[in-house]
């Protein structure tokens, strides 16, 4: 009976030490501060089937520590509003009073507007390590990252006329070589299609097809695969 008692005592003994060990081995993950930090936008979630999509905006977002307010971009206009909640990495968070810029946006506008559409759905949020997600319920909106991912550039080839053309659009600007000169033209309102232009072209977009002018000429482009 000893020897039964003795082998039993030293099975429990076993598996406390062998929890222990389990537990201290387990990782412990050290939180990025959630207030003072830009946080980068890395996906947002379809809100039919809540699969994470990547994006091509570089929209960021701002909780200040000291007060409620929040700012941050859009991928293309600033903007500025409150916060309620935040207290904890896993609790209540939603926004309010937004205000914003209004730029014309060229490039990806609809993902700009689901990005803000997104943020005023928000009542949760969790942040685990470097990565903080914004739920509606437990329907997962939005995830964001400390690192600000690399910078989109666009890169075109245009067939114009008898002539190639690379173009690469960057921060609301068309870059492109033309007659052996670099040429950088800044985006400028027009009532349709995309208008770039300075003081020698203009280069103006419209889906696939493109016009580039200068000297009084009017040159027709089409975009090529």
């Amino acid at each position: 009976m000893r020897l039964l008692t003795t082998i039993l005592m030293g099975f429990l003994l076993g598996l406390g030490l062998m929890s222990c060990s389990l537990n201290s081995e387990k990782p412990v993950v050290q939180n990025v501060p959630l207030k003072g930090t830009t946080w980068h936008l890395t996906h947002q979630y379809d809100p039919k089937t809540f699969d994470a999509i990547g994006v091509d905006i570089q929209a960021s977002l701002v909780l200040s520590d000291a007060g409620f307010s929040i700012s941050g971009s859009d991928g293309c206009n600033r903007f500025v509003g409150a916060y309620q909640g935040a207290q904890s990495a896993d609790g209540r968070l939603s926004f309010s009073r937004f205000s914003s810029t209004r730029m014309a946006c060229i490039h990806h506008a609809e993902q700009s507007q689901a990005f803000m559409a997104a943020l005023k759905g928000v009542t949760e949020l969790e942040l685990y390590g470097k990565i903080l997600t914004l739920y509606q319920g437990n329907k997962p909106l939005l995830r964001f990252s400390p690192e600000a991912p690399a910078k989109q550039v666009q890169r075109v080839n245009y067939r114009c006329g008898t002539t190639d053309l690379k173009v690469h659009f960057e921060d609301q600007t068309a870059y492109l070589n033309w007659l052996d000169e670099e040429q950088i033209l800044p985006y400028v309102l027009s009532a349709s299609g995309t208008k770039y232009m300075n003081n020698q072209l203009t280069f103006w977009t419209k889906g696939r097809k493109a016009f580039l002018i200068w000297d009084k000429q009017n040159l027709a482009c089409e975009q090529q695969d």
